[in-house]
């Protein structure tokens, strides 16, 4: 009733399709109530919103010293901490709040699931107060919201090693599955993998989240050289040097010679960069105690800084237009309001910051081949075709078929044996000497074997 009278049309969209006959247009059939929504329909949720929305605007006028953010059936409560210090009665006017939500939503069948309820306290929060019996999942350490950790810095280090153990096992499985298509497994490795945490990099403390991309830039290096070097080919040793030099190749993007696989390392930092100040600029009440992202971001600025060219953020350049040329611009209101209240969503922001580390490290590896070496050749020294390839892959743009080809074409693929050959002449990797066995594969209803 309540949503009928706050949104008529929309309300008889919902009926319309779910109580009607099918016409042969668009719908498929009746769904009644018992079997929800299509799958992919936006009307399932729609239509919770719409019967739930009374619920929430009814709790926010009864209860306005608490801060209620609603996303469908999640409703996320801040609790401010009390002034007098009195931390019962707080729990306690928040306990009512809790029990008017039941009252008014269950009869509209919808009701709060207990074994995903969690109370965050902080840790000055007595933990002998009355009102905690009415709180059984009360915690102090931290709760996860919308797939991210809140709380302490143990809390987050133990939910991030379980991220990399999680990623790390499907790593095993996109090499086990590269041994017979290394093509494949090495775009999946790109843009499933690399991908992984970005999500949390832009939401985590980066002072905490730095060893677990040092790890898991590691993991993707290791999983990138079994792929090159499967079991049945020569055990190489690569050099400090060369090792760096193929992992900065491989972390730029296909259309200007790399593999795709960014570093993590390169992309933590600027993601919590462009998170903070993108929450700033569309939550005034988040900008307002905008002074306790200063330190995570001055930390950021640190780990982010040395990856930028030298003029990156200097007055006028370009990239100052989309994120402040330093932390403390954060904490004045007038560069927040005019430089970034803006419509760029955030996944522009950090194209545009990726776009100037990578313009540095195409710059960095330039300046490497052109540098001429005094003194005899080392290990370490690249030669002179090495030198011109890494000239030439760097000084513009080259979208490698290879590396960015429709494997929907059958034709456009490798095989397996030159692809290998390829992208470890490619990334400036040693070719083996020697196979100890054949490697054989079918192709084509065919079989390839590997020569020396």
């Amino acid at each position: 009733g309540a949503a009928l009278r706050l949104y008529y049309q929309s309300y008889c969209l919902v009926l319309y399709c779910y109580t009607r006959p099918d016409t042969g247009d668009f719908i498929a059939h009746v769904i009644i109530s018992e079997e929800g929504a299509r799958m992919g329909c936006v009307l399932g949720s729609m239509a919770f919103d719409l019967t739930i929305a009374p619920v929430y605007e009814t709790l926010d006028k009864e209860f306005p010293e608490f801060d209620s953010v609603a996303h469908t059936d999640d409703n996320p409560v801040g609790i401010p901490r009390p002034q007098d210090g009195d931390w019962n009665a707080r729990l306690l006017r928040y306990h009512q709040r809790q029990c008017r939500y039941d009252q008014l939503a269950n009869p509209l069948g919808a009701y709060r699931n207990m074994t995903k309820s969690k109370l965050l306290l902080p840790p000055d929060c007595p933990r002998d107060l009355d009102a905690l019996r009415h709180f059984p999942n009360a915690t102090w350490d931290g709760l996860t919201i919308m797939g991210a950790p809140i709380g302490t810095p143990a809390f987050c280090t133990e939910f991030l090693e379980d991220k990399i153990l999680e990623v790390n096992n499907k790593i095993g499985d996109v090499v086990a599955f590269g041994m017979d298509e290394p093509q494949m497994a090495m775009r999946l490795l790109g843009g499933c993998i690399n991908v992984a945490l970005d999500y949390l990099a832009g939401l985590i403390d980066p002072t905490i989240f730095q060893p677990f991309a040092e790890r898991m830039d590691a993991a993707l290096d290791e999983a990138r050289y079994n792929l090159l070097y499967p079991p049945g080919t020569e055990s190489l040793e690569r050099s400090t040097t060369n090792r760096e030099r193929a992992q900065m190749i491989a972390s730029l993007p296909a259309v200007h010679g790399g593999v795709g696989h960014a570093l993590l390392q390169d992309k933590y930092a600027a993601a919590y960069v462009t998170t903070v100040v993108k929450v700033l600029t569309l939550d005034r009440r988040v900008c307002d105690r905008r002074g306790e992202f200063l330190a995570p971001v001055t930390a950021a600025y640190e780990i982010l800084t040395p990856k930028l060219p030298p003029n990156a953020l200097q007055p006028g350049h370009r990239l100052t237009k989309t994120i402040p040329a330093n932390a403390q611009d954060l904490t004045i209101i007038p560069t927040i309001a005019k430089r970034y209240f803006h419509k760029k969503p955030k996944r522009k922001m950090m194209a545009g910051v990726m776009a100037e580390i990578h313009a540095a490290r195409r710059h960095r590896l330039r300046s490497e081949a052109a540098q001429q070496r005094d003194g005899a050749p080392t290990q370490d020294t690249p030669t002179e075709a090495m030198r011109l390839h890494i000239l030439e892959i760097t000084s513009r743009s080259m979208a490698s078929r290879v590396l960015t080809t429709d494997f929907a074409n059958e034709w456009a693929r490798m095989t397996p044996f030159l692809f290998r050959t390829f992208l470890r002449a490619h990334l400036g990797m040693p070719q083996p000497a020697q196979f100890v066995g054949a490697e054989r594969r079918h192709i084509g209803g065919a079989m390839e074997e590997a020569c020396p």
